[in-house]
């Protein structure tokens, strides 16, 4: 893993006032409870597959805007061009760093959606569909420029098994497609000699420059030795490729390969992590694995750090000060921090959801529950899908609650600022 310089400035000032002196009494700071709703909004019905998990794709950029990408309607249909099945039109939506709508605009999606931001605005999604004659399997990525119109889109065809993995895009907007190949190489439309240097089989990172033009094929692994993998892209263009092995009935492995934005491999290491744990980077490339009730946090020289138990959840995020927030869902009344000065919190209804705040120590910050409608008035059922921390230290949250007035769930999306 490469080791980063960070260095830090250090000003002290020293004022000396002469003359007639008086006392200076400093305003306690605030205490923080945590959020508190700075803006609402209301999005389409979504799609709830049978494990309750939902279609919503969120980014952010360097500004503090969020683009949410979804759709209200189901993945079988199958479109009209090309009889290519499971292409939905759905919705891209910005907001600003304060929470307002900047634009709607109409885009096709589909299962496994994925979505991205580069500094200049422009957005990436890429999903996966199915040509039905002939068959083939196709991987999908459009870009949206920074008014939500289409700027291009790229297919990558298979003759038979392709699954869309993950997409990830450099600040100067250098994008990386993710993808597995189990059978067949490129459509022919990309074997261009001077990008296609490598077998297209295995798990595959295809790289396209700012106007579209695919540059380089990458292959990770090769079939049939490969395994499946996780991909996690950062904004300099670099990504890691992490994998993971059984080491014992209660200890995993996981293997991070580290490459640059024009896929040269940099550096390969292990690290041993719980079991059934993922392993994920902050933006400050700190390195931490989580499983579904505790978070690791890990040194340089790939020790733990420290370890939290918590509520079981379903996601964890970070900020760029190295603070993590971890969201879900809980039922009852739950101490969410045994290890310190308690603080309970009683679900509203059968169940209710949860974000909690824990500081580059491992320390609990802050835990709120019932993002939702206006923030406060939920009777239960509530769901977050997903959410963000903002360049503007603000949290995105998409969910569901349920209408008290109407008994009615609704899909909504909310900015919360933090208090320091």
């Amino acid at each position: 893993m490469r080791t980063r310089n960070l260095p830090i400035l250090l000003f002290v000032v020293l004022i000396i006032i002469t003359g007639c002196k008086k006392n200076n009494l400093k305003t306690p700071a605030p205490s923080c409870s945590g959020p508190e709703l700075l803006k609402e909004n209301m999005l389409p019905a979504y799609i709830k597959i049978a494990n309750g998990e939902v279609y919503d794709a969120i980014a952010a950029d360097p500004s503090g805007n969020v683009y949410v990408e979804n759709t209200s309607q189901g993945f079988s249909p199958t479109s009209s061009t090309a009889g290519i099945s499971g292409i939905i039109q759905g919705y891209l939506y910005k907001f600003d760093d304060l929470g307002n709508q900047v634009y709607s605009k109409p885009a096709v999606t589909s299962n496994q959606s994925v979505m991205a931001v580069d500094s200049m605005q422009n957005i990436y999604i890429g999903y996966f569909t199915i040509l039905a004659s002939p068959y083939h399997c196709i991987v999908n990525a459009t870009k949206y420029n920074n008014t939500g119109d289409t700027a291009w889109s790229k297919h990558i065809y298979y003759d038979e098994d392709a699954t869309f993995t993950s997409l990830g895009v450099s600040n100067s907007g250098v994008l990386h497609v993710a993808a597995d190949d189990i059978s067949a190489p490129l459509d022919p439309q990309y074997n261009d000699p001077a990008a296609q240097v490598e077998p297209g089989t295995g798990n595959m990172v295809y790289t396209f420059d700012q106007t579209g033009k695919l540059t380089q094929v990458k292959q990770i692994a090769l079939f049939p030795d490969f395994s499946p993998g996780i991909y996690q892209f950062v904004p300099s263009g670099d990504y890691y490729y992490i994998t993971y092995s059984n080491n014992t009935s209660s200890s995993n492995v996981a293997t991070v390969n580290e490459y640059d934005i024009t896929s040269k491999l940099l550096n390969t290491y292990t690290l041993p992590v719980p079991a059934y744990a993922s392993v994920f980077y902050d933006n400050e490339l700190n390195i931490y694995s989580n499983d579904s009730t505790s978070v690791t946090k890990y040194t340089a020289g790939l020790t733990p750090a420290w370890s939290i138990k918590t509520q079981p959840f379903k996601l964890v995020k970070t900020d760029g000060d190295g603070n993590l927030y971890i969201a879900g869902t809980f039922n009852g009344s739950v101490n969410f921090n045994p290890a310190g000065t308690a603080k309970t919190l009683t679900a509203h209804g059968i169940n209710d959801s949860f974000i909690e705040k824990i500081d580059a120590n491992g320390k609990m910050v802050w835990v709120i529950q019932s993002l939702g409608t206006n923030g406060k008035t939920y009777t239960g059922a509530s769901q977050i899908d997903n959410f963000l921390v903002t360049a503007k230290n603000k949290i995105f949250v998409t969910g569901s609650a349920l209408n008290k007035t109407s008994n009615t769930t609704v899909h909504f999306a909310a900015l919360y600022t933090q208090c320091n």
